[in-house]
């Protein structure tokens, strides 16, 4: 499985000349467990392993949803590959960063015991983070470049097809939510002088506020 961050292009080749859908889904559950274990690490906080499990699925199912529509984009424009192909990909790359925070987890476990130290050690994880992240996105396009037999910039115009589809699906959900509640709430709530006796200010004492011109 290290294959894919030591020797991507053998690994990606494996994928291709026999397909398994089994170890990629193996490549997507070791990633997202190693996720949570890595947002586990960052709390410093047994409590977290809960929320930690809720990591986990969460990675591991949102890969599994944006592995379709990326499936859906490269099949439409290259008329080649399917879902394997699509979420091999995705699993791929998904595990290289995730390699990649769990080892910047561990980093940030040395951290507070002294200002150099703390600093040494946040410098250190942020490398790896970084490197962790273009290396997953590169891994992630080669592995689509090769198993669905296309070009740099089809992959490339496909991925940010599927993440600004992504970005208004959000929006339009959370907008939505936001006008569901608003229009739960009761509107005569918000009026002048909520609470107030006659409403606004009326029946309220400023009397004391005369000396000072500002009644």
């Amino acid at each position: 499985m290290l294959n894919i961050i030591l020797d991507t292009h053998k690994a990606i080749s494996a994928a291709k000349t026999k397909k398994n859908m089994g170890k990629t889904m193996l490549v997507l559950l070791v990633a997202s467990v190693l996720a949570g274990l890595a947002a586990t690490l960052v709390a410093k906080d047994a409590a977290f392993l809960l929320p930690a499990l809720g990591v986990v699925a969460f990675f591991f199912i949102s890969t599994l949803v944006m592995a379709f529509f990326v499936k859906l984009a490269l099949v439409l424009l290259t008329k080649k590959g399917g879902y394997y192909e699509a979420l091999t990909a995705m699993s791929y790359g998904f595990f290289a960063m995730a390699v990649g925070g769990f080892i910047a987890s561990l980093l940030n476990l040395l951290s507070g015991y002294n200002v150099v130290l703390t600093v040494i050690v946040s410098v250190l994880a942020g490398l790896v983070m970084f490197a962790a992240v273009v290396l997953g996105k590169v891994i992630k396009v080669r592995t689509a470049m090769d198993l669905f037999g296309t070009d740099l910039i089809t992959v490339v115009f496909s991925c940010i097809i599927v993440y600004i589809g992504m970005f208004f699906a959000l929006y339009a959900g959370i907008m939505g939510t936001m006008f569901a509640v608003l229009g739960t709430l009761d509107p005569s709530a918000f009026g002048t002088g909520a609470g107030m006796p006659g409403g606004g200010f009326e029946g309220v004492d400023l009397s004391g506020f005369e000396g000072m011109g500002l009644y």
